[in-house]
């Protein structure tokens, strides 16, 4: 089979497809071709109003990527679309009894997802990796489920939004 790296690699090229298909549809309101590094994400964010990318290295996934960006660029706020409604204290896919989670810490954030392990093709709602960048960071996070568009206005107007508010610690 193939390794860690390997399958990295090909995780990359899938969400770069899916990045030049989204710019695609924002056309000249983004830049074109994903973003390959943080510091180029960063330059593309002074140019156009919306910047895609996709995976840049093995070992980062693109939560990852996408929180070293808000840093980057000292976003105040990172919203993170996925196909949940939040964040769960536990995996609503193997547990019934699974709650929702409406408001957390990047602390209590950081116990839930390195408590999950991590390899190529794990799926968290969000990754250690990401989670440890948020806490450092002291950056806000939304989490929301991707296929529900009026709770994405909800939350960047910053009204209340069905999701997870995950704070920097001490916020909550």
């Amino acid at each position: 089979g193939a390794s860690q790296y390997h399958l990295d690699l090909i995780g990359i090229e899938a969400t770069r497809m899916n990045a030049l298909l989204l710019s695609s549809y924002f056309g000249e309101f983004s830049n074109g071709e994903p973003f390959r590094t943080v510091e180029e994400a960063a330059l593309y964010g002074e140019l156009y109003p919306v910047v895609v990318g996709g995976g840049t290295v093995p070992g980062h996934s693109t939560d990852a990527v996408s929180a070293l960006v808000a840093e980057r660029v000292g976003a105040e706020l990172f919203v993170n679309l996925t196909a949940v409604d939040g964040v769960y204290d536990r995996d609503p896919r193997k547990h019934e009894d699974a709650r929702l989670l409406e408001k957390i810490s990047t602390e209590e954030l950081l116990r839930l997802t390195v408590s999950g392990g991590f390899s190529a093709g794990t799926h968290m709602v969000i990754d250690p990796l990401a989670a440890v960048i948020l806490h450092r960071s002291g950056i806000k996070c939304a989490v929301a489920n991707g296929s529900k568009l009026d709770n994405l206005k909800s939350i960047l107007r910053g009204e209340e939004f069905a999701g997870t508010l995950i704070l920097p610690s001490g916020g909550v």
